[in-house]
């Protein structure tokens, strides 16, 4: 009697060793793949600023009346407002080759805009922030292969989505010094507001309207737009809207069923050599140029 006694206590402590080992390792294991989220973010921020600065978003090549041509409407239909959103739409869209109609990603950058083919409705020009193209999954023509032979697959039908891609051939992979992991950590980006004017600041002995970051003016009273007041007219804008990004990494851990998303909101501008965004401000000031506005941390289910 005394000896079963031992053994059923002998088999239950090991099993309770066993479960808080498991326990253990799993959160070594969680707390490695969100060490290199954080890694990743950083460099992600810099390649969405490069990726900005790439193709002029600032203030792009292409004309109200050339970018209202490649979208099959007038000049006329346009007002002014929406000149710098058409401009910088017309400029991704001929940019990365990706149909601007629909939600796809494509070398990291996703796009799917708020109102599919009504391109003068306020907003539609922006990536839908309701969208989650870290869950988009591959369509029949679309080959994707499992990050690692523990990864765990979330659907019944066995489908993995396309920034889990061992290839990383729909997202952006960011190699770290850790072969132990199930894979590297990568990350895909959308552009959420192409016309991004901050906070207005009422300033009645101003001629100009101008916004800043927020309402407390911090952050070295960073201008992001500024116009002459009561004049329709283009060149009335003397410091153009910033951009605002959303960025989503994928980070594993040792184990594929480690698995972490680290989402950011990024704010993109421009270093305007006649109208200072703010005082002593200059192009490698990056702290001026990529501003974090949230951040979080978050498990996919």
């Amino acid at each position: 009697m005394c000896s079963t006694l031992m053994i059923i206590l002998a088999s239950s402590t090991s099993k309770i060793l066993i479960g808080h080992q498991k326990s253990v390792n799993g959160y070594v294991d969680n707390k490695l793949a969100e060490m290199y989220a954080y890694e990743t973010i950083k460099y992600a921020e810099s390649y969405v600023y490069e990726f900005d600065l790439k193709y002029n978003l600032e203030s792009p090549v292409i004309s109200c009346d050339g970018a209202a041509s490649k979208l099959n409407v007038s000049r006329g239909q346009l007002a002014n407002a929406d000149c710098l959103n058409i401009r910088r739409l017309v400029t991704l869209d001929k940019s990365i080759n990706q149909t601007i109609d629909s939600g796809s990603c494509q070398n990291g950058f996703c796009y799917k805009p708020i109102e599919k083919n009504i391109y003068l409705a306020n907003n539609s020009f922006n990536s839908d922030y309701s969208w989650q193209p870290w869950k988009l999954l591959p369509s029949v023509m679309q080959k994707v292969t499992q990050p690692c032979n523990s990864y765990i697959f979330k659907s019944a039908d066995k489908l993995i989505p396309l920034v889990d891609d061992r290839a990383s051939n729909y997202s952006i992979l960011y190699p770290v010094n850790d072969e132990s992991l199930c894979t590297y950590p990568r990350f895909i980006f959308e552009a959420i507001n192409l016309d991004y004017r901050g906070v207005y600041q009422n300033d009645e002995n101003s001629e100009h309207d101008i916004y800043y970051l927020n309402q407390s003016r911090n952050h070295d009273d960073l201008i992001i737009y500024k116009s002459k007041r009561d004049i329709d007219d283009l060149d009335s804008i003397l410091i153009n809207s910033a951009r605002l990004y959303r960025i989503t990494v994928v980070a594993f851990g040792r184990s594929g069923d480690t698995r972490v998303l680290l989402q950011e909101i990024i704010m993109i501008n421009n270093h305007n050599t006649i109208n200072s965004r703010t005082l002593g401000d200059s192009e490698d000031k990056r702290h001026n140029r990529i501003i974090r506005l949230s951040t979080r941390l978050f498990n996919d289910e």
